[in-house]
């Protein structure tokens, strides 16, 4: 993080003060010139100047050391009222440390033990007041603006809360997001990637076979290897920037040709328009993994896709083989990412082992 500009005359000391002690804290020593007002009128002996000096030389050292970003202790309230008491003889407004003494005390912990250390303060101004036979205006003044500072500090105090609760949750926010975003990559990678190496070593595996006698086949069969690869790359490519838009019309051509590579006849039930772009891309990379299971798992010889409309739009698909009998599959990366994309439209899926062969059913919520 930038740290603060250097304005024009600042050196780079200037700005490490700055930072230090924080620019709202070097504001409000602007207070202190309150203290001299009444020499206006009363002007004061050396005598008052340099004791009056002597307790803001004992003042500004700890008001500046304590951080002001946490809790504060209960010393400096203490000293800085005894500051403004033993100063109250000098002929200067010493109420002006008693609200200081206010303003650290606001920021003790917990809340509680900070309104009855603010209580004392106040209180004990009237009182020194009265036993010092100072001037009532004295008091009136210093447990008002007592009584503002306090409020002004609690406000203060809330605020900052306020904001880093709000910070805290923005980054929480950011932290969910680009896990989604991780999964969602992961998730497709895993579907592009199952289906079109799937496919390719298919075609690997028939072009070594058909090498000796068909040599024209061969060739056929290379020439869609490199397809392929390069179709699964630029899908690659378009699921890592988040930009790839799958289409289940071009998910069922691809499943078709696939299946017929491996052997397995392909009847398809149903029609795929219309249907909304959202739903089309989940219903397309639901039907890539399926068809990578059957491809991969089932040694079938048919596949049927059943596409079902409701509103007028396509509600459910299932995917079901005649592969060999098996219990439902465990669900690894290819089913728990198809449940994921389901669910996060409103959809279901459920898989149910069959004699012989696996349904695989995909729901989507009505829009």
């Amino acid at each position: 993080m930038a740290g603060p500009r250097q304005g024009p005359g600042m050196t780079a000391a200037d700005t490490g003060r700055t930072r230090r002690y924080g620019l709202p804290r070097l504001i409000w020593l602007t207070y202190l010139l309150i203290y001299p007002l009444p020499w206006l009128e009363d002007h004061p002996s050396p005598h008052d100047i340099w004791m009056s000096a002597a307790g803001v030389a004992v003042f500004l050292p700890i008001y500046l050391r304590v951080p002001e970003d946490k809790p504060m202790p209960l010393y400096p309230a203490v000293v800085f009222a005894a500051i403004g008491y033993v100063l109250a003889p000098y002929h200067g407004a010493w109420t002006v440390f008693a609200t200081y003494a206010v303003s650290a005390a606001a920021r003790i912990v917990p809340r509680r033990k900070a309104l009855v250390v603010i209580a004392l303060l106040l209180a004990s101004i009237p009182a020194f007041t009265a036993l010092t036979h100072r001037p009532p205006i004295d008091a009136g003044f210093g447990v008002l603006l007592g009584v503002l500072i306090a409020m002004a500090m609690f406000s203060r105090i809330s605020l900052l809360e306020r904001n880093k609760q709000l910070l805290a949750a923005q980054t929480e926010v950011r932290g969910l997001a680009a896990t989604a975003e991780r999964e969602r990559i992961a998730r497709d990678l895993h579907d592009l990637l199952g289906h079109s190496l799937t496919m390719i070593a298919i075609k690997a595996d028939l072009a070594g076979r058909m090498m000796a006698r068909d040599p024209a086949r061969t060739a056929a069969e290379i020439e869609e290897i490199g397809t392929a690869a390069r179709t699964a790359l630029r899908e690659v490519r378009a699921a890592v920037t988040g930009m790839k838009g799958a289409s289940l019309a071009y998910e069922l051509d691809r499943a078709r040709a696939a299946l017929t590579s491996a052997g397995v006849a392909l009847h398809v039930v149903g029609e795929t328009a219309p249907i909304a772009p959202a739903r089309d891309g989940v219903l397309a990379m639901a039907l890539r993994e399926a068809v990578t299971n059957v491809i991969r798992h089932a040694q079938a010889t048919a596949c049927t896709i059943i596409l079902t409309h409701e509103n007028g739009e396509i509600a459910e698909m299932i995917v079901q083989d005649n592969g060999t009998t098996r219990a439902a599959p465990r669900e690894g990366n290819g089913l728990l990412g198809m449940r994921a994309r389901l669910a996060a439209a409103g959809g279901s899926l459920e898989v149910h082992a069959l004699r012989p062969g696996l349904r695989i059913t995909a729901r989507l919520a009505p829009s």
